[in-house]
């Protein structure tokens, strides 16, 4: 079993099959050193932002950060949120690009931030309302880590 909780996506999302499927036994009982953090977010407008810390006390350990909301229905996306993780050296990873410091997603209502091996440390996770028509929007959050 993958130690990530969404099978076949080696680490980010693929654009002809998402993020593969839920793995729920690594959700509902990871691997030590692994943990899995749930958390909801209260609506926001645009211009706010939603922070939190996230420590990680083992080096080494994959670190998944999701960010979901339903948005309205629309041929396009409605409302856009997006997500930051800043890591303790202040290397910036947005959600959905591989690359750290790349280009925010303005198409999806889902948005992952994966680090291979992360450093241990205090990382902050910051969940931005870029444009929010119809709101406030609320969200979810789903950690992954060596917490």
């Amino acid at each position: 079993m993958s130690a990530g909780f969404l099978r076949g996506a080696a680490s980010s999302f693929d654009s002809n099959q998402g993020y593969g499927r839920v793995n729920l036994d690594a959700v509902l009982a990871p691997p030590a050193p692994l943990r899995v953090d749930f958390a909801e977010g209260q609506g926001l407008q645009t211009g706010e932002m939603d922070q939190r810390t996230v420590v990680v006390a083992t080096a080494g350990s994959a670190l998944r950060v999701v960010m979901v909301y339903s948005d309205f229905p629309g041929p396009t996306l409605i409302n856009n949120l997006n997500l930051v993780v800043r890591a303790p050296d202040g290397t910036v990873f947005v959600g959905n690009n591989a690359q750290p410091a790349g280009a925010f997603d303005s198409k999806n209502n889902v948005e992952l931030v994966h680090i291979a091996q992360a450093a241990a440390g205090s990382y902050t996770v910051q969940v931005v309302a870029s444009n929010v028509a119809s709101g406030p929007q609320p969200f979810a959050l789903v950690v992954q880590g060596a917490m």
